[in-house]
């Protein structure tokens, strides 16, 4: 698209149309496997439609920016925590993060990795170290809220990677937590353990949940607030 340059997938399928969606890591062009033959001129039709969607949401393409991971970069933890990270290139196969010491991490990556499988590498290295140092951590948020309000079994606490939430609560009565809530500050982040801890006993967003939510935490709606403001901006 005009004055950006955004990653693109292309799939030959079993359909009669066209069809451009936006996926996690890359635009998504869908097109009958019959006219595969006219591959450049679908990728015309996805360039104005990419142009288009920017014009009207200038933001909806951010998430393509390829270059946001630079050879050295911060981030923290729960707003308490802080670490120094610097990436650089190998001649390797595969991505590797140390912790060189309690606040620095070196990534190595493989040197003739795409901006975008970079991009992907990185995040998906940090979020599993991440995920390994504060899994007691968070364990111990959980229990302290579910002990002094919920007083429920809890199957399990899972840490992982999710780009579409921060949290969820199964029928299972298991825990999940995505590793992008750790970027939160911490009272935003207890917020998240609250909402799905309160599915306990409500598995659902009706009024009584909402009721058990702010009974728990009464200023609940501020951190609803901050996360609309400024959740999409935090990943890794």
């Amino acid at each position: 698209m005009k004055g950006k340059s955004i990653p693109l997938r292309i799939y030959s399928e079993y359909r009669n149309n066209v069809r451009v969606s936006l996926g996690k890591d890359f635009v998504i062009l869908r097109i009958p496997f019959y006219v595969d033959s006219q591959r450049d001129k679908h990728i015309d039709f996805a360039q104005q439609w990419l142009d288009q969607l920017s014009a009207t949401k200038p933001t909806a393409l951010n998430k393509y920016d390829v270059e946001k991971y630079a050879d050295q970069f911060t981030f923290s933890i729960l707003g308490q925590y802080h670490f120094s990270t610097e990436v650089v290139e190998e001649d390797r196969q595969n991505g590797l993060i140390e912790m060189i010491d309690s606040s620095h991490l070196r990534i190595t990556i493989p040197s003739q990795e795409s901006l975008v499988s970079r991009k992907k590498m990185i995040r998906t290295l940090i979020s599993r170290i991440v995920a390994k140092k504060f899994k007691p951590l968070v364990v111990e948020r959980v229990n302290y809220w579910n002990n002094l309000f919920f007083k429920k079994e809890i199957a399990n606490v899972a840490l992982k990677y999710n780009a579409t939430n921060w949290g969820s609560c199964s029928t299972s009565k298991n825990i999940n937590l995505s590793t992008r809530a750790l970027l939160l500050p911490l009272d935003v982040f207890d917020y998240i353990i609250v909402h799905e801890l309160s599915h306990l006993l409500e598995m659902n967003h009706s009024p009584k949940f909402w009721a058990v939510v702010e009974k728990v935490m009464p200023n609940y709606e501020e951190k609803e607030t901050w996360l609309i403001k400024n959740g999409s901006k935090l990943d890794f």
